[in-house]
């Protein structure tokens, strides 16, 4: 167990980084599939919302 010790005490930090990279890049990529929706969404009520005011009105 000794012996590996150095070996972890090296690689230690760059999991850890790997790990705050991997959130990060988690919690930007949850972002942007929120912010397509809340886009997709406005695109469709603005595409109703103009189809009623342009279809014939009896």
């Amino acid at each position: 167990m000794a012996q590996l010790l150095p070996y972890v005490e090296v690689l230690l930090p760059s999991v850890g980084i790997f790990f705050i990279f991997l959130f990060v890049y988690r919690a930007i990529t949850r972002a942007d599939r929120g912010e397509r929706e809340a886009y997709q969404e406005a695109v469709e009520e603005y595409r109703k919302k103009k189809a009623a005011e342009e279809s014939p009105r009896d």
